[in-house]
């Protein structure tokens, strides 16, 4: 069956760079080194969008890319633009094409994660990448932070809608993304290092563009907005 597709007015034109973020690249370089990457190394790109990591991914680190997005529209056009590289539509929480152990590395680039706003889905999509994994393959995401969240502009609309949640001192945050106006997810290293966790993988560093480096500290993320995350697994 296929995943109900999200709309996302603005996506195709938006997000057509060609080059990864400066700290992302970082994150990427240190997870490739993490497994010893070569050409060929097996790569999952989750949330691929127009396949702006995915064409990285294939022409300059030289993987073996697969590459999905839960939207039909995006998924299409990049096929379009990339008709050597295997794009497909697939939700990140199910995986189910996907084979036991079949990837080095799993990618799941620019927040994208973030647009799964349910924990439980969030944790099942955790599963989902362990469960494709092989061991000692590692896992490279950002996601956004509560506590960079808290500084913006919109603190205070995010305080009043969140009211109950920091009442409880909940792990997460939501608000609505201003370019789609969907749930958002803002987490904190110490949740993303649980669910991790959970799921069989075991955080080994974050990056931060304050820091400047790979660390396993989550103090380097404190005020970094979306912090890169590398877990293995174990």
């Amino acid at each position: 069956m296929q995943p109900n597709p999200i709309s996302m007015p603005g996506s195709v034109k938006d997000f057509d760079r060609k080059t990864l973020f400066a700290h992302e690249r970082a994150a990427i370089d240190a997870a490739f080194a993490k497994i010893g990457g070569s050409k060929g190394t097996r790569v999952l790109d989750m949330g691929c969008g127009r396949g702006r990591t995915t064409a990285v991914l294939a022409d300059e680190y030289l993987a073996d890319v697969q590459a999905f997005d839960i939207n039909p529209e995006i998924v299409a056009d990049a096929a379009r633009i990339r008709p050597d590289i295997d794009f497909r539509i697939d939700d990140a929480t199910q995986l189910k094409g996907y084979g036991d152990e079949s990837y080095d590395m799993v990618c799941f680039p620019f927040n994208g994660i973030d647009y799964i706003p349910n924990r439980l889905a969030r944790e099942a999509c955790y599963a989902q990448v362990a469960r494709v994994l092989r061991q000692g393959g590692v896992f490279v995401y950002s996601s956004h932070n509560r506590r960079a969240l808290l500084a913006n502009k919109d603190a205070r609309r995010i305080f009043r809608h969140n009211l109950w949640r920091l009442l409880v001192n909940a792990d997460m945050l939501y608000e609505l993304g201003q370019m789609w106006n969907l749930p958002l997810w803002h987490g904190t290293p110490k949740a993303e290092a649980a669910m991790l966790a959970g799921a069989g993988l075991e955080r080994v560093a974050i990056w931060s563009r304050r820091r400047g480096a790979p660390t396993d500290d989550p103090a380097a993320a404190k005020g970094e907005h979306w912090p890169y995350y590398i877990a293995v697994k174990r």
